[in-house]
């Protein structure tokens, strides 16, 4: 079995209901982006999470949509492979 070490790499925040990533988190993802070309072993993990106060439903949706914001970001504009 592979060892699997988990470390934590930043947060991006998101005003409430919003799942647009601004743009001041930009030089962050593409950090990120530059650190997994040189390191093509690494997997990311992305977790998205949101404020207690929407709904249960709701808040799992925005949570969903967040971190499928930063994956299309990721994907999209810094080719970083899925």
């Amino acid at each position: 079995h592979e060892a699997v070490t988990e470390q934590y790499i930043g947060a991006i925040y998101f005003p409430t209901n919003v799942t647009f990533v601004e743009p001041a988190y930009r030089t962050m993802l593409g950090d990120i982006a530059r650190f997994l070309e040189q390191n093509p072993t690494i997997r990311l993990r992305l977790t998205g999470y949101a404020d207690p106060r929407g709904s249960l439903k709701l808040n799992e949706s925005l949570s969903q949509q967040r971190a499928m914001a930063v994956v299309d970001l990721l994907t999209r504009v810094y080719d970083v492979p899925t």
